[in-house]
């Protein structure tokens, strides 16, 4: 089994250095609530955990990335919650508590459904007129005998490769 790497990186420390004491107290609550001495589920949670929240401070990135004061106090907070014993849910439900359904990179229930499945429904809304609109385009009008000035402008091979393709994907 490979070892399990520390909870903050070197990046942390460097940002920790000129920090102010947000990031003193976060460091020091990593000391001292042993954060070194993890199991690898507890480490493999705490960075699930990181990388469903967003930072507070811009919500632009994860809290396991970004380098805010208040992205490093919440790893912070974080590892200390998981190695209390606190699991997944609990955490997630502090701090939706504390900040909203804002703070989650993916939303929880019909936002996060509605999210996901619109685009591609405007994906088929928008295929599906484009293909009335090439048929239309590409069809005599059965209002009269006369064919469709457009359609004649097209050229009899692309007309018929056109004709071809809508009929065989519809």
């Amino acid at each position: 089994m490979e070892s399990v790497p520390h909870i903050f990186t070197l990046r942390d420390l460097r940002h920790a250095v000129g920090g102010g004491v947000k990031v003193s107290v976060a460091l020091l609550l990593l000391m001292v609530t042993g954060a070194w001495g993890q199991t690898p589920q507890q480490y493999s949670e705490i960075k699930r955990l990181e990388n469903s929240l967003l930072a507070p401070c811009c919500y632009s990135q994860a809290v396991g990335q970004h380098m805010s004061d208040a992205a490093v106090q919440m790893r912070g907070e974080i590892t200390a919650m998981v190695l209390a014993g606190k699991n997944e849910p609990d955490v997630i439900a502090h701090y939706k508590a504390i900040y909203g359904e804002r703070i989650l990179i993916v939303p929880d229930g019909k936002t996060g459904v509605l999210l996901f499945i619109l685009p591609l429904c405007l994906a088929l809304l928008a295929l599906g007129i484009l293909v009335m609109v090439l048929r239309k385009m590409l069809g005599v009008s059965r209002s009269s005998s006369q064919p469709n000035p457009v359609r004649q402008s097209i050229p009899q091979a692309i007309r018929e490769e056109i004709e071809w393709r809508t009929e065989y994907w519809l």
